[in-house]
């Protein structure tokens, strides 16, 4: 027993140290990792084990199945949170992975593993229709301003040319009553316009146009920049539907 004692807290000492800082002598594996995350007893211990399981990159199916169980179960709120940050960066290609964090959405209240997941969807999710949908949901409906804010930043990145989600970013810029909110949905326009430029997406004139005078009416410089960058789109769009 007190040998078993002294090995976690050998275990929750280093996973305290930065990782350039260690021995080489002070090594911990995967597998003492994942015994870690699922041990009762200091919830620092088990975030800091999903981390560093995170950092190590090793998306084995053990350790996606451990991070999810702890995604699932955990009663602590960080170590959740760490769990999902860490399935964002080892569970790309996993069965299951975008599931049990799309069911974490519809189950955990917790702000910081809501936010923590999507920035774990942005990550795995790549442009699938099914990520771009929960995304969508987030930002329409979810009770955190910062949460809202981070899944229009996602969106941003994950834009698929195949789907419009112009409308509906250009709704958030006008309706949302948080500028936090407001400003990441007008980076996300700019950043969509600009793969719909890629993609020589002509059908979507229209609702860029819509969100060029959306963020046209704000007055923050910022923003304006987005619609300076949307006004050049629209035009090369035009000049692509010129040549068909």
């Amino acid at each position: 027993m007190i040998g078993r004692l002294l090995v976690w807290a050998g275990i929750a000492l280093i996973l305290t140290v930065p990782v350039a800082s260690r021995a080489t002598d002070h090594v911990v594996t995967v597998e003492q990792l994942v015994e870690a995350l699922g041990e009762a007893g200091e919830p620092e211990t088990r975030w800091r084990a999903a981390e560093h399981l995170g950092r190590l990159g090793v998306g084995s199916e053990t350790v996606v199945s451990a991070l999810v169980y702890s995604l699932d179960w955990d009663v602590d709120p960080a170590v959740r949170g760490h769990a999902a940050q860490a399935l964002g960066l080892v569970g790309a290609g996993t069965d299951g992975t975008i599931e049990s964090l799309i069911e974490t959405l519809e189950l955990d209240d917790s702000l910081m593993v809501r936010w923590r997941v999507v920035e774990a969807l942005e990550r795995i999710g790549s442009a699938t229709d099914e990520v771009s949908a929960v995304l969508v949901e987030v930002l329409r409906t979810d009770k955190f301003p910062g949460v809202r804010a981070r899944a229009a930043e996602a969106i941003g990145s994950v834009c698929p040319a195949t789907e419009s989600v112009v409308p509906i970013l250009t709704k958030a810029l006008l309706s949302d009553n948080h500028p936090g909110v407001r400003w990441q949905s007008a980076r996300a326009l700019e950043a969509c316009a600009v793969r719909l430029q890629h993609a020589k997406a002509t059908g979507e004139i229209s609702a860029l146009r819509e969100a060029l005078i959306a963020l046209s009416a704000q007055h923050q410089p910022d923003i304006l920049t987005n619609a300076a960058a949307v006004r050049r789109v629209i035009e090369n769009l035009e000049q692509e539907l010129g040549r068909e």
